[in-house]
Parts: C-alpha cells; sequence; structure tokens
C-alpha cells in the first residue's frame, strides 16, 4: 500500500504491509506526517506505534485500525449516502471499475466532527479490480476554504507478508 495526502491542512505520505489472512488484519505502515515520521505494527489485540527511538505498545484500538485501507473503505461503504459506477479505467496495465462514493458528514452523528469548517459530504473515488479488490481510492475535499487530497494504491495482493512485533528491547 502507497499513500498520499496533500493540502494546507495535512500533507504525508505512507507505505504499508497488510496480511489479511489475519483476524483482525495484522499490518506495518511507515509514514511521514508532515515531517514526523510515525510507524505502527498491528497484531492481534496488540499495537506498537513508534515516534522517535522506542516503540510505545498499547492494545489495539479503532484508531489504530484507520491505518487499513480496507477497514476505511468497509466504514466509508457503511455510511456511503451513494455509490454510482463510473465506469472503466486502465490501473496498472489491466481495467478497473471506478465507482464515485458520497460520504455525508453529520456533525449531529459524532463528537469528533464538530469542526464548522467541514464540508457536509466528501466524495471519494473507488478503483476495483477484477476480483472486486480496491486497487485504488481518491479523494479531494475544501476544509476551511482550503483543499486537500489524497490517493491510495494498493498491490501486490497474493505475495506473502511476515508482520512482526519489534524486539522486545526497543519496546518501553
Amino acid at each position: 500500500m502507497e499513500s498520499t495526502n496533500e493540502g494546507t491542512t495535512f500533507h504525508g505520505s505512507s507505505t504499508g504491509d497488510f496480511d489479511y489472512t489475519q483476524d483482525p488484519t495484522s499490518y506495518h505502515v511507515t509514514a511521514d506526517l508532515g515531517g514526523s515520521p510515525v510507524e505502527i505494527i498491528a497484531i492481534g489485540s496488540d499495537s506498537w506505534t513508534k515516534m522517535g527511538e522506542k516503540w510505545v505498545q498499547s492494545e489495539r484500538d479503532d484508531v489504530d485500525d484507520a491505518s487499513d485501507p480496507y477497514a476505511q473503505v468497509d466504514e466509508a461503504l457503511d455510511e456511503a449516502e451513494s455509490v454510482t459506477f463510473v465506469g472503466e479505467q486502465d490501473h496498472a496495465g489491466s481495467r478497473a471499475g471506478v465507482y464515485e462514493v458520497v460520504l455525508r458528514l453529520d456533525a449531529d452523528d459524532s463528537d469528533e466532527l464538530t469542526d464548522p469548517d467541514l464540508p457536509e459530504s466528501v466524495t471519494l473515488q473507488l478503483w476495483l479490480d477484477s476480483e472486486d479488490r480496491v486497487v485504488k481510492m481518491t479523494g479531494s475535499f475544501v476544509i476551511g476554504g482550503e483543499k486537500d487530497s489524497s490517493e491510495t494504491v494498493l498491490s501486490a495482493f497474493d505475495e506473502p507478508v511476515m508482520i512482526e512485533a519489534p524486539a522486545a528491547a526497543d519496546v518501553r
């Protein structure tokens, strides 16, 4: 997985490996959040976060799963106001079905959505391959008059990955 976010309110990028054969999904993500590097590893009910020299271990929660693109897609589809098939486009040498997903941001439903500068809705585009796997998702939106955009590309679906906890000596 490779992800980029660009705009005036947030800028960053991340890469990661995900093991969807595990339940819950295990993953290792490395991100640069506006010049601040962070790593997150999640295995089973545990997660480790590294912002600096040492890892900090904690119990896995919903915040950890925000790093998982498929968890994000599942949540988006659960909250979708509409999903529309747009057509097909080339993606990484294959045809992909492109869908437009409109998410309504309702401040009454969440304590997190209290900023009056948030848009009423956000539109995402999802690219699905011939096996209905999300291979790309993009979005652009305006917050407080400033435009932000994001793009996530998923690949190497059937390649084995090894997600391991950090060495005990590296954990606070």
